[in-house]
């Protein structure tokens, strides 16, 4: 009798902890991945001469999720470039260009390049990149003009790949822990303005924004991310052109300056303030909120911390490009 008290305590226990094991949730369950979006910005500029002159932003940026042993699941890059025009009269114009990736076929190396369209070739790379480690990845070996050597890469891309390795990379030093992840939203907003030379000074301007938005089943926000990449030329009255690729607002951090007068503080922390009151909603939720003639929210949890104009944030995920998660 005592042998058959011991064998049911035994079943007991472990029915027990077969009944504890059901019980946990889905998130002890679901697997853990890593996330970061980053860019990377190169400038170009030409002085006025026969009455031409110009200024070049190329901003590309890379949106990434790894698991949790540092193995691409995937990988979204894109790049915004935008040119202003400058005459010999001073005159200013530059408008804000699709990018590359929204031109598709409208980009036009597809007349001209083996391995068709630089979209088609980019979603070959990263095709390639995805199961992958990161890594492995960004030690890629390039050649002098900055094209992958590998066989595979090189089978479907042939346009140099340094800017999105460097994006990458950068994304790589910021991944940040999320889990619940089915799908991501990687897009991007540009804006330009610009002035004509007066007084011996003129400019324009490129403001890029880009983010990454992950959903979980039920398309809630489980992660998201955003920055801004500004950059400025400045042309004087000889008709120089002087521009320099500046860090993001993100990568100033206190240094962009903005701490020093708003009440809720620098840009970076009222970007992570909007970024969390984010988690939770649906980006339908999120695309669809009301903001002021200004392009701040009017939702009471976003202007606690975040007073500044979030409607490139907005455009950017409108304009983002949807995948899941592989």
């Amino acid at each position: 009798m005592k042998k058959i008290l011991m064998m049911l305590a035994m079943v007991l226990v472990l029915t027990g902890c077969g009944s504890a094991n059901t019980g946990n949730s889905d998130k002890e369950t679901e697997k853990s991945y890593k996330a970061a979006v980053a860019s990377y910005t190169s400038v170009s500029a030409k002085d006025v001469t026969d009455g031409k002159g110009s200024a070049e932003v190329v901003t590309t940026y890379a949106a990434v999720v790894v698991d949790a042993e540092g193995v691409i699941k995937y990988v979204h890059f894109d790049t915004a470039q935008n040119k202003a025009a400058i005459d010999g009269e001073g005159k200013v114009t530059i408008e804000a260009a699709a990018t590359k990736r929204e031109k598709g076929e409208a980009y036009g190396m597809g007349k001209r390049a083996e391995k068709g369209e630089w979209d088609v070739q980019v979603a070959h790379f990263e095709n390639y990149l995805t199961g992958k480690n990161i890594a492995d990845v960004l030690t890629m070996e390039l050649d002098e003009k900055n094209h992958s050597v590998d066989a595979d890469v090189l089978s479907g891309c042939t346009i140099y790949v340094n800017e999105f390795l460097a994006a990458l990379d950068k994304a790589n030093q910021n991944l940040v822990e999320v889990t619940g992840v089915v799908t991501a939203y990687a897009g991007s907003d540009t804006t330009v303005s610009a002035k004509d030379v007066t007084d011996g000074a003129g400019s324009a301007e490129v403001v890029t924004t880009f983010g990454l938005v992950l959903t979980d089943a039920e398309d809630k926000v489980v992660f998201a991310s955003f920055d801004t990449a500004q950059n400025k030329a400045k042309i004087d009255g000889e008709g120089k052109v002087a521009i320099e690729a500046a860090s993001t607002k993100k990568e100033l951090g206190d240094n962009y300056g903005m701490g020093k007068y708003a009440a809720n503080g620098e840009w970076y922390k009222q970007i992570n303030h909007l970024e969390s009151t984010m988690i939770g909603k649906t980006v339908a939720e999120f695309t669809g909120a009301a903001l002021d003639d200004a392009g701040k929210s009017l939702d009471a949890d976003v202007l606690s911390g975040c007073t500044v104009h979030v409607s490139e944030f907005v455009e950017a995920v409108n304009s983002s490009f949807k995948s899941e998660i592989k």
